[in-house]
């Protein structure tokens, strides 16, 4: 698994929920798609996964963290974010299954949002076109707004402890329909 700050917060729910299952986590917290770039190809050699999941994309719904000019023309921005999401999916694409959590497209401050729809969409169409799964942190937010309430921290991204089990959760749910 690679992820950002949200893997790293939900390592201890993710270890409890694998069970006999073997895990290898890797996560940094703030880091975008394009950060674990060069990283990917000897994660996925190194250990010959049969799952991969990745966990990444809500810090490239800033515009101070997606590596992008923020007043870059938004075709050219959404072509970068597209490679970078194609490149990730090539450098895992030996695993049987191709688990991606989509990032949330929900948070109460709008900076958060800015390439959230965009980004989301993108990711979609590669995750499609690579035969990958998608799992939608969206959806289990949306689906219960007073739960989700409880889920998120004050920031709207980060996760409570009850947030945690239920990212694990969900990530645990699509490995097991690979």
């Amino acid at each position: 698994m690679v992820g950002d700050s949200l893997v790293v917060q939900s390592t201890a729910a993710l270890e409890r929920r694998a069970g006999d299952r073997q895990l290898e986590i890797h996560a940094v917290a703030r880091t975008t798609i394009g950060d674990w770039l060069p990283f990917a190809p000897g994660l996925v050699s190194h250990g010959r996964p049969d799952v991969v999941v990745v966990a990444l994309g809500t810090n490239d719904n800033w515009p101070t963290n997606s590596g992008e000019v923020v007043e870059a023309h938004e075709p050219t921005r959404l072509a970068g974010h597209r490679a970078r999401v194609r490149q990730l999916l090539d450098h895992v694409s030996s695993a049987r299954c191709v688990v991606w959590v989509e990032p949330s497209e929900i948070a109460p401050m709008s900076e958060y949002l800015r390439y959230a729809t965009a980004n989301g969409a993108v990711l979609r169409e590669e995750l499609a076109a690579h035969g990958a799964r998608a799992t939608s942190w969206t959806a289990a937010l949306a689906a219960d707004e007073a739960r989700a309430a409880r889920w998120i921290l004050d920031d709207g991204i980060h996760l409570s402890a009850e947030g945690q089990e239920a990212f694990a959760g969900l990530i645990v749910e699509a490995v097991d329909r690979c």
